[in-house]
C-alpha cells in the first residue's frame, strides 16, 4: 500500500470516528422523541424547504427514494406528515408537515443544534468553515477524478 493510500485510509478512519461519535450523541437525543435520524432529517428538510415529493427528498438527503418512502409512511402513521397524491397525477405524491410534525421538529431542532454546537465547539470559526468546505468537496466530488482513481485501483488488482 502506497503512502497516499495509507494517508487516505487514516483520514477516512478519523472522519468515520468523528461522525460516529457525533451520531451516537444525536441518536440518543432523538430517541427521547422516538425519532430515528432518518425521520429527523425528513422533518428538518420539510421544515426548511417546504412540501416536496419523496424523490426530491431523496435528492436533498443522502438516501434512496425507497428509504424516504418507508420513513415518510412511518412518520405519516404518527401523524407528523401527510403524503398526498397530486390532483393531476395520482402517482405523484407530495410530503408535507402536519401541525403536529411542525411542532415536534420545532421543539427538537434547537436541542439538536445545541448538541452539534457543543461537539463542534472544539473547533474555532476558521476550522469550522474549512471543515464545511472540505465536507462539501467530498460530498460533491469530482466524478471524473473519482472514476480515474477507481480505474487505477482496478488496474492494481489485475
Amino acid at each position: 500500500m502506497n503512502e497516499e493510500t495509507q494517508q487516505a485510509l487514516g483520514t477516512y478512519m478519523n472522519l468515520v470516528w468523528a461522525t460516529e461519535t457525533l451520531m451516537t450523541y444525536l441518536s440518543g437525543q432523538l430517541g427521547t422523541w422516538e425519532l430515528s435520524m432518518g425521520q429527523f432529517r425528513i422533518l428538518e428538510a420539510l421544515l426548511w424547504l417546504g412540501p416536496m415529493s419523496p424523490a426530491t427528498l431523496a435528492e436533498k438527503l443522502p438516501c434512496g427514494s425507497s428509504n424516504v418512502s418507508v420513513v415518510a409512511r412511518n412518520l405519516e402513521k404518527r401523524g407528523l406528515v401527510v403524503c398526498r397524491s397530486e390532483h393531476r397525477d395520482a402517482r405523484r405524491k407530495t410530503v408535507r408537515l402536519t401541525p403536529e410534525g411542525r411542532a415536534l421538529i420545532s421543539e427538537v431542532l434547537p436541542l439538536h443544534a445545541k448538541v452539534v454546537g457543543a461537539k463542534l465547539s472544539v473547533l474555532n470559526s476558521n476550522e469550522k468553515r474549512m471543515l464545511r468546505r472540505v465536507c462539501m468537496k467530498l460530498a460533491q466530488g469530482d466524478v471524473l477524478k473519482f472514476r480515474r482513481a477507481m480505474m487505477r485501483v482496478d488496474e492494481d488488482e489485475e
